[in-house]
């Protein structure tokens, strides 16, 4: 069916395409947006699949644009492919439930492991004082550090150390913490990370873990900036840099400081809620219709280079 085979078609080139462009907009682009333009080409890629093997998988007559490409195949090929349909539909089924099983497996694994985590620090937290919708955890330590972890409740972890700095530099860890939490950050990158896991030769899947780690990132410093301005978040990210914390932990200090002091500050077009809602359902519809797009280019060109005329 050519429709099944377009979308697997660009699926497939669209996970090994799609990167060289992402990277461009995770560098100049709005973090909230270059984080959903991942995140669509991602289910552009997944979706697109699926469908195209469920396509090839159903019962029932092929239409007329369908015989013209079994045709072609045909006349290149002299000769006749049996069930090539369900064949290639079985192939892509496989593919997808090894896929899906590798990802399960990946982000349960981390899941439990951030759960474990979460737990740990709440229990201690539970020992010294009530636990509130929003808890806080101090830890008696000369460092000065800071991290957040998901959960029910989100949980805001720093150290007394951070006590030694101004004021509004704490105020600037502790948004840029919650601002993670608002966002769900930590969801986003446990499961990018686990899909990348999943599927480490997929250049889509393998480089979607270490950008998206960075824009949640960058998103956070935004929030900080936005509460406490350029200056502070500067200084606290220079002052908490080297912090450890767990990995399943987001923290101020993490990954790519010199890119974000770079970031920190420089002037973005200011778009209403309404332009960017606009904005990214817009690239989200694009993205989502890529995939077709590029399958459909790709089986033309080829049908006009190799069937014959006449």
């Amino acid at each position: 069916m050519i429709v099944a085979g377009a979308l697997i078609l660009g699926a497939t080139l669209l996970a090994w395409a799609a990167p060289a462009a992402l990277r461009r907009v995770t560098s100049i682009g709005d973090p909230a947006t270059a984080i959903c333009c991942w995140l669509v080409s991602i289910g552009a890629v997944l979706g697109s699949f699926a469908l195209g093997v469920g396509l090839l998988l159903l019962p029932g007559d092929r239409p007329a644009i369908a015989d013209l490409a079994a045709g072609c195949w045909t006349a290149v090929r002299h000769g006749q492919a049996p069930a090539l349909d369900e064949g290639i539909g079985a192939v892509g089924l496989v593919v997808l439930l090894i896929v899906v099983g590798r990802f399960v497996r990946a982000a349960t694994w981390r899941l439990r492991s951030g759960r474990r985590i979460h737990r740990a620090h709440l229990d201690y937290l539970s020992l010294v004082r009530p636990v509130d919708a929003t808890p806080m955890l101090w830890l008696d330590h000369t460092e000065p550090l800071a991290y957040s972890l998901a959960g029910r409740p989100g949980l805001v972890v720093a150290s007394t150390g951070l006590n030694g700095l101004p004021a509004e530099q704490v105020t600037a860890v502790l948004s840029h913490e919650r601002a993670h939490l608002r966002g769900r950050h930590h969801l986003l990158t446990s499961m990018t990370e686990a899909l990348a896991k999943a599927v480490p030769f997929v250049p889509l899947f393998r480089e979607a873990a270490a950008a998206v780690g960075l824009l949640v990132e960058l998103a956070a410093d935004a929030a900080a900036v936005r509460a406490c301005g350029p200056h502070a978040v500067r200084a606290a990210l220079l002052a908490l840099d080297g912090g450890r914390a767990p990995d399943e932990a987001l923290a101020i200090a993490g990954d790519a400081v010199p890119l974000r002091l770079q970031q920190i500050g420089q002037p973005r077009p200011s778009k209403t809620l309404a332009r960017r809602v606009v904005t990214r359902t817009t690239t989200g519809l694009v993205l989502a219709a890529v995939p077709g797009l590029l399958g459909l280019s790709a089986v033309m060109l080829a049908a006009a280079l190799s069937c014959p005329s006449g």
